[in-house]
C-alpha cells in the first residue's frame, strides 16, 4: 500500500507539475503572441516608412525642376524690370556724371576750391590796399613795419609791467 500511496503522490505531483508547465507554456505563448504582434507592427511600419521615403524622393526630385523654373521665371522678370528702368534712366538723360557719388565728389572739390579762393582773396586784398605806384607802395610797407615795431615794443613793455 505504500507503493500505491507513493504512486498517488507522484501522480499528484506530476499533475501539479504538468499544470505549472501548462501555465508557463500559456504564459510563454501569450508573450510569443505579443512579440509576434510587435514584429508585425514593426514590419508594417517599415513598409510604410520605405513607401514614404520613396514618395518623398519622388516628390523632391519632381519638385526641383518646378522650383528651378520658378526661380528662372523670377530672374527673367527682374531682368526685364531692370532693363526697363535702365531705358527710363537713359531716356531721362541720367548719366554717370549725375550720380550721387559723382555729385558728392564734385561738391568736395568745390569746397576745396572755395577754401583756396578764400586764402588767395585774402592775399589779394592785402595787395589791393597798396597804392598803384611802386615807390608809394614801398613807403606804405615801411610805415607798416614801423607801426609793427612800435606795437611790439608797447606789447613788451606792458608784459614787463604785468610781471613786475
Amino acid at each position: 500500500m505504500l507503493a500505491v500511496g507513493e504512486l498517488y503522490r507522484s501522480l499528484h505531483g506530476a499533475e501539479n507539475e504538468l499544470r505549472g508547465l501548462k501555465k508557463t507554456n500559456n504564459d510563454l505563448f501569450g508573450t510569443l503572441s505579443e512579440t509576434n504582434s510587435y514584429l508585425n507592427t514593426i514590419k508594417e511600419l517599415r513598409v510604410r516608412l520605405e513607401r514614404d521615403v520613396q514618395e518623398f524622393k519622388r516628390k523632391k526630385i519632381n519638385h526641383i525642376p518646378s522650383r528651378m523654373r520658378h526661380l528662372h521665371d523670377r530672374l527673367s522678370e527682374y531682368s526685364k524690370i531692370q532693363n526697363s528702368w535702365k531705358e527710363h534712366l537713359d531716356k531721362s538723360g541720367v548719366t554717370n556724371s549725375v550720380t550721387h557719388r559723382a555729385i558728392c565728389k564734385l561738391s568736395s572739390e568745390l569746397n576745396s576750391l572755395e577754401e583756396k579762393q578764400k586764402s588767395l582773396q585774402a592775399t589779394l586784398d592785402g595787395y589791393n590796399s597798396l597804392p598803384p605806384n611802386f615807390s608809394l607802395a614801398r613807403e606804405k610797407i615801411e610805415e607798416g613795419k614801423i607801426q609793427l615795431q612800435r606795437l611790439e615794443t608797447e606789447f613788451k613793455e606792458r608784459c614787463a609791467a604785468m610781471y613786475q
